[in-house]
């Protein structure tokens, strides 16, 4: 990006008038009809000259030249790779959560406590009901 206030040779707290009184020294200067030995070199300097007018001169335009906002580009799609190390965590946390799950479930049925233990271990599920904290049945099956 170009420096628009070292193109107008001004300081950075330049006032209104400050601007206008460089452009039009700078222009005059500049001009390629006044340089027509140089006459290239001259049109590149009076485009410099006239954009840095353009801005500075502009309150607006010159609070965004002097703040600008900083622009992330991405390539392909963004969400894609802006997430792409959570979505490689979170599927590496949701392959162990599936690899070890424990699941409990405690109700009465004719007085007695009934626990149904469902675990995940190891690619096995493992269902065991125990009836007043005594095991009655356990089964292991491959996932």
């Amino acid at each position: 990006m170009a420096d628009y206030y070292k193109i107008l040779d001004i300081p950075k707290d330049a006032t209104e008038q400050q601007i206008k009184k460089s452009y039009k020294k700078l222009a005059i200067k500049w001009h390629p009809d006044k340089n027509l030995n140089n006459k290239e070199e001259a049109e590149n300097k009076f485009k410099q000259i006239s954009e840095a007018y353009e801005i500075l001169s502009n309150p607006e335009k010159r609070h965004q030249y002097d703040n600008p906002r900083r622009i992330i580009q991405f390539r392909g799609d963004p969400f894609r790779q802006l997430f792409r190390s959570f979505d490689i965590r979170l599927h590496n946390l949701s392959q162990q959560m599936a690899q070890n799950m424990t699941s409990t479930n405690i109700h009465f049925a004719n007085g007695h406590q009934v626990v149904n233990k469902t675990q995940i271990r190891n690619g096995k599920r493992i269902e065991e009901v125990y009836v007043d904290g005594t095991l009655q049945k356990r089964t292991v099956t491959s996932i």
